[in-house]
């Protein structure tokens, strides 16, 4: 074989390979939208659209149906231009809000911060997404940290309790590396090589579903997110704090009303009378969660505590067993606002 045909052959090679990357890559992409999609979303939204990466992300502009989504892709009005305290509010459906946007806690939060006649102006920026647990926060945290916050506060938790079952856990702490999402259940660099590793049956790391039972389980990938997500709001010089998940069930099982049980919706791994097992469930979470800020030394807000405290029907605050309604989503946009003046979080 002489040279010429050495670099036809290489050429040609290289090309077939790249050819056949580009096409398993956009295949993997396809499998994981028809995935995503179809298997992990159970109420499809006319303000939310498919993100590759974060699973999915409100779309920029949209303004109908009593939402708002500024050009940025936040709920809320567009970002304020100029000097200004920026806060940043991370999280789910409890972030995000209700449909009134002058009910949702970070709007609420901005309304007090203003009253309080702060020595700059005071921006509050809603990024919370509607289902996402802290996997897909952790996806989309070098963005929002491209806002320059000053301080990001998280509420995070349920998505993760109510999504992981715990009996068929799967250990997520090492993030797959999908070129295009992390819920590819691939642990991929290059699809080709890994293709060729298969059928050779050299298998990359599978992680494989464990069971537990609610009196052993520890929330390991909750664990490990958290800990990934405040590590590299420090590291970027961005003040943290985190939020405690108030919920309907009362811990004292004696204090169960009808009213409560008709709202308590619980995981569907769990039946659906087993409320002492999600009490274990829950104090899993929050042990980690509380653990999570005293060993990072994180400021910690305590929202449970605070509407333990409400004099008014606890009822009154939830939609279900984990969703505020309007006037419990007020309630925690004033105490969160209450607790960073008190802690010196802002001065």
């Amino acid at each position: 074989m002489n040279r010429d045909d050495l670099l036809y052959g290489t050429c040609l090679a290289l090309t077939v390979f790249g050819a056949a990357e580009i096409i398993l890559r956009f295949k993997d992409r396809s499998d994981n939208r028809i995935r995503f999609m179809h298997e992990k979303r159970t109420v499809v939204r006319s303000w939310e659209r498919f993100d590759p990466l974060t699973g999915w992300e409100l779309v920029p502009g949209y303004a109908a149906d009593d939402i708002r989504i500024n050009r940025h892709g936040f709920r809320g009005p567009e970002l304020m231009r100029g000097e200004k305290l920026r806060i940043m509010c991370l999280g789910d459906s409890n972030t995000f809000g209700p449909l009134e946007e002058k009910y949702t806690y970070p709007t609420v939060l901005q309304e007090k911060l203003v009253k309080h006649r702060m020595s700059r102006p005071v921006e509050v920026i809603n990024a919370g997404v509607t289902g996402h647990s802290t996997n897909n926060m952790l996806y989309r945290l070098k963005r929002l940290m491209s806002f320059k916050p000053e301080i990001i506060i998280i509420s995070a938790g349920w998505n993760d309790i109510y999504s992981e079952a715990i009996d068929k856990y799967t250990d997520n702490r090492n993030p797959y590396s999908s070129y295009w999402h992390f819920l590819s259940q691939k642990n991929i660099h290059c699809h080709v090589i890994s293709k060729i590793r298969e059928a050779a049956g050299i298998t990359d790391r599978k992680p494989l579903p464990l069971s537990y039972s609610v009196d052993e389980f520890v929330p390991f990938n909750f664990e490990y997110n958290l800990k990934k997500i405040l590590t590299k709001i420090k590291k970027a010089s961005i003040q943290p704090a985190l939020l405690t998940l108030p919920k309907l069930i009362p811990n004292a099982l004696s204090r169960l009303t009808v009213e409560i049980k008709k709202k308590a919706l619980l995981p569907d791994f769990l039946k659906d009378d087993d409320y002492k097992g999600f009490i274990k469930l829950y104090k899993s979470y929050d042990s980690v969660l509380r653990q999570v800020a005293n060993e990072l030394e994180i400021p910690l807000i305590d929202v449970v505590a605070h509407f333990n405290k409400l004099k008014d029907s606890r009822i009154s605050y939830f939609e279900d067993n984990r969703h505020l309604t309007p006037k419990g989503s007020k309630a925690l946009g004033e105490f969160v606002a209450e607790s960073l003046i008190d802690k010196g979080i802002i001065q």
